[in-house]
C-alpha cells in the first residue's frame, strides 16, 4: 500500500495537482470477507508522500483484517490543482521543498531511463511489487 501511495503521489506532482482526501480499498481472497476500506479527509492539501503515508498507513491499519489473505488492494485521492496546496502550521517548509526537489529529481531520471532507473528501499523488501509493476503494460507484461 505505501509504494502504491508513492506512485500517486509522484503522479499528482507529474500532473500538477494536490490531494486533500484519501481512501483505500481492501479486497479479500475468495469469498473470505467482504471488502473493506475507508476516507479520510487530510488536514493538508498536498502530493508530499512522507505526509499522506501516515494518513494511508493508519486508514489500512483500522479498516483491514489482518487474519484474512488479500487478494487487491486500491488507494484513491479527491484530487485538486497545485495551486489549493496547503498546510497545518506545524508543518516544516522547508522539508516540504526539499523533499518535492527530490522527488522533482527523481521523476526527471525516471522519465529519461525508465520506471526502474531507481528505486528505494522500500521496493526490495519481501512483499514489494514496485519493480513487477513497473514493467506492466495496462496490467500486462510489457516485454
Amino acid at each position: 500500500m505505501t509504494e502504491m501511495a508513492l506512485n500517486m503521489c509522484q503522479e499528482m506532482m507529474k500532473r500538477h495537482v494536490c490531494a486533500n482526501n484519501v481512501g483505500i480499498q481492501v479486497r479479500y481472497s475468495k469469498d473470505a470477507r467482504p471488502s473493506t476500506g475507508a476516507t479520510r479527509k487530510m488536514s493538508e492539501t498536498t502530493n508530499i508522500f512522507s505526509i499522506i503515508k501516515g494518513y494511508v498507513k493508519t486508514l489500512f491499519e483500522e479498516t483491514t483484517y489482518k487474519d484474512v489473505p488479500i487478494r487487491g488492494l486500491g488507494i484513491f485521492f479527491n484530487v485538486v490543482g497545485e495551486g489549493s496546496e496547503g498546510y497545518n502550521l506545524f508543518t516544516d517548509y522547508d522539508k516540504v521543498e526539499k523533499e518535492k526537489k527530490g522527488e522533482m529529481a527523481i521523476l526527471d531520471i525516471k522519465s529519461k531511463f525508465g520506471k526502474n532507473a531507481i528505486i528505494r528501499g522500500m521496493d526490495l523488501s519481501e512483499g514489494a511489487t514496485a519493480q513487477i509493476r513497473n514493467k506492466l503494460v495496462g496490467g500486462h507484461n510489457g516485454e
